[in-house]
């Protein structure tokens, strides 16, 4: 039975965005993909609806973190993802978080991916416009993006929109 687990991203086009992509197909649970645009209460709202207990946040985002992490009571954990815009040389909690949850042989034994599992949810404008993808939907959405021969693709939007995710992707499948 697949887990109803839910984990967020409110990041700019990071990496951790694209790993939060796999570890939800590798665990079950499913990655939610904020708009950094939407105002504060709008990531609130999503946040509190889907019941994530874990949030990575862009260390470009630590002043918002402040503001609107009184009102997530039900959030257990937040990482920071990069270092301190303060001290670039400081601490990447993310890295380290990821140090300490390393995959080892095994560890995802217990789940057996579905094609129609959940994996992704990006929203896009309100708290109520959001896309959700499963194996399935993501493996056909990568083989649709079909640059020219010879073409490089590039990633130039936002990983919070499916276009973007879609993109980066079939950047790393070729």
């Amino acid at each position: 039975k697949r887990s109803p687990g839910r984990f967020a991203v409110l990041s700019h086009n990071h990496p951790a965005c694209l790993e939060a992509v796999f570890a939800a197909a590798l665990t079950g649970t499913t990655a939610v993909i904020l708009n950094w645009r939407l105002p504060d209460d709008v990531i609130i709202e999503i946040l509190r609806r889907e019941q994530a207990k874990l949030l990575f946040v862009g260390s470009e985002f630590a002043e918002r973190l402040e503001r609107i992490r009184p009102e997530l009571d039900e959030l257990d954990t937040v990482i920071m993802v990069g270092p301190p815009s303060d001290n670039p040389q400081g601490t990447d909690d993310y890295e380290l978080w990821i140090d300490l949850h390393e995959a080892s042989e095994g560890m995802y034994a217990k789940h057996h991916p579905n094609a129609d599992d959940l994996v992704l949810q990006v929203h896009v404008a309100d708290d109520q416009e959001h896309v959700s993808l499963t194996h399935r939907a993501l493996i056909l959405g990568v083989a649709e993006v079909s640059p020219e021969p010879g073409e490089t693709k590039v990633v130039a939007d936002p990983l919070f929109l499916m276009r973007g995710v879609l993109d980066a992707l079939h950047g790393i499948r070729h």
